[in-house]
């Protein structure tokens, strides 16, 4: 059996290189995918890509719950890897294996019921289309079943702290897709469906490989004839309230969306989606550092480890942080003239909705790590019912500025004071979760925001020397990025912290002479 447990020098080792790997994945997956959609749009058309797109819309809604299964997955397994033995981890991830088959079932057959009757009757297809959508549907269907199937191993592999493998599959997945997307440059049967065959056996040889690589590495993954009726509950419990929390997130998030195009309409909307897209990838930079730390929250609280546990969220509080403060000072500073660089046409008002919506997501990142905490000890209920009518309550207060005739970047300084209100509401259920008081990671907190307030002020003055152009926009990059690395390295990161990176990179050097 593999030997899962680990010391705490141990464990900041195995962070540091999990991080590199997942950031590894997340570059490639990016550059990789960017390229692939843009290859794919062309191979298929706009019609063709467009109705693959409505078609797997169709199939996500049954498949909505596999985020809250996930990390309902994660979760029960890295607290058993710790506390538990083989045969008790061994009956967890099979119980897991079996939750997933009934939600399979389930989503099977919802997609063949509902589904396929909305597919017929209700979505506006070309006729002359409607048997390849058909075809598609179905095997969009199966890639899902599919992938739900293999949400167990996946948790596995990162409760086990195994980022390589979870960033080579990931990588051998989307390289398998970019050549699929070549594939229909080649004259051939139907495009459409094609490219729907390709995909499903695409996901049908990353289930067998994650299969192989979990047999051969973990024996508690070997399936046993099992069933708990008090885990199925926990297990259940766990993924309905984390299912709560995602779908009034999407609900919020959408409900931004239908209030600013009620009183201000569509160009609106546009400049607010341009905006999302900055922050969506942004952010992915500080949630990949959080996957490859959340499973030891999770074994160190189930270890009763507290103390660990407080230095694990205080260090992700720090890294998040200084992760989207270093890559989002340079890019908001410069906003307008990095919008003019990249949008032929630039939606008005983008700029002031990407600063105030990026602002939001770094405290988004920060509060993250403090709902790990509430995931740790299985109180998503408590938290669930604290936090969601805060972020609820944000709607009717928007709806309510643009009505008495505010701007409409109101709206988004509303969602702004929310997440920072939920930010701090987080930290204190999580400090009464741990019974402990978080003074460092409070005293970090403050920090930050103390930062954003300053450097708000700095940056608001750089902009009165330099321009839009392109050389300005370089040489106030580059300023920018200079001042928020030495900021970090002396402000935000302790001295034990920044001797360990100039430890580590001096080492790399040597080791490379």
């Amino acid at each position: 059996m593999e030997e899962f447990a680990t010391s705490k020098n141990t464990g900041n080792k195995k962070i540091a290189k999990n991080v590199v790997f997942l950031y590894v994945r997340l570059f490639v997956l990016l550059i990789v995918g960017l390229y692939t959609s843009r290859i794919i749009l062309d191979g298929l058309g706009v019609v063709d890509f467009g109705l693959y797109g409505v078609v797997g819309s169709l199939v996500f809604i049954f498949t909505f719950v596999s985020g809250a299964l996930a990390s309902s997955a994660s979760r029960f397994i890295a607290v058993e890897i710790e506390v538990g033995s083989q045969e008790s981890q061994r009956k967890v991830f099979s119980m897991t294996l079996n939750i997933h088959l009934i939600i399979a079932v389930i989503v099977l057959l919802l997609s063949e019921t509902v589904g396929l009757w909305y597919l017929n009757n209700k979505m506006v297809i070309p006729e002359e289309r409607m048997y390849a959508a058909s075809i598609v549907y179905q095997l969009s269907c199966a890639s899902a079943i599919l992938s739900l199937l293999v949400v167990p191993y996946r948790a596995l592999i990162i409760a086990a702290e195994r980022m390589n493998a979870f960033a080579y599959l990931s990588i051998v997945e989307v390289f398998a897709k970019l050549a699929v997307a070549f594939s229909l440059y080649f004259e051939g049967p139907d495009k459409l469906i094609l490219y729907g065959i390709m995909l499903f056996i695409i996901q049908a040889g990353i289930n067998i490989l994650y299969l192989v690589y979990c047999r051969r590495s973990f024996i508690i993954s070997k399936f046993c004839k099992v069933w708990d009726k008090l885990l199925f509950k926990d297990m259940i419990a766990f993924s309905g309230w984390s299912t709560c929390s995602y779908v009034s997130g999407s609900v919020v998030n959408q409900g931004y969306n239908l209030i600013l195009n009620l009183f201000c309409g569509p160009v609106v909307n546009a400049a607010r989606s341009m905006a999302y897209q900055v922050q969506t990838k942004v952010l992915e930079f500080a949630t990949n550092f959080q996957i490859a730390l959340n499973p030891q929250i999770f074994k160190n609280y189930a270890a009763e480890d507290i103390r660990r546990v407080e230095e694990l969220v205080e260090m992700s509080l720090k890294v998040s942080f200084s992760l989207m403060f270093i890559m989002l000072f340079p890019i908001l500073v410069n906003i307008k003239g990095i919008l003019s660089i990249w949008l032929v046409e630039v939606p008005q008002d983008t700029d002031i909705f990407v600063v105030i919506i990026c602002l939001t997501a770094i405290f988004a990142a920060m509060s993250n790590p403090l709902g790990v905490v509430a995931e740790a000890a299985n109180m998503l209920k408590k938290y669930n019912l604290i936090t969601i009518p805060i972020f609820v309550l944000a709607l009717p207060v928007s709806y309510a500025c643009l009505y008495f005739g505010l701007p409409p970047y109101s709206v988004f300084i509303v969602a702004l004071l929310t997440e920072l209100i939920g930010m701090w509401t987080k930290f204190f259920i999580a400090r009464s979760i741990l019974n402990n008081p978080l003074q460092h990671a409070g005293i970090v907190i403050w920090k930050c925001l103390a930062t954003l307030a300053l450097f708000m002020v700095i940056g608001y003055g750089l902009t009165l020397f330099f321009d839009s152009s392109f050389l300005s926009v370089a040489i106030c990059g580059f300023i920018c990025l200079t001042l928020s690395v030495v900021w970090v390295a002396y402000m935000i990161i302790s001295r034990e912290e920044r001797q360990a990176v100039y430890n580590k990179i001096r080492s790399i050097l040597v080791r490379n002479k």
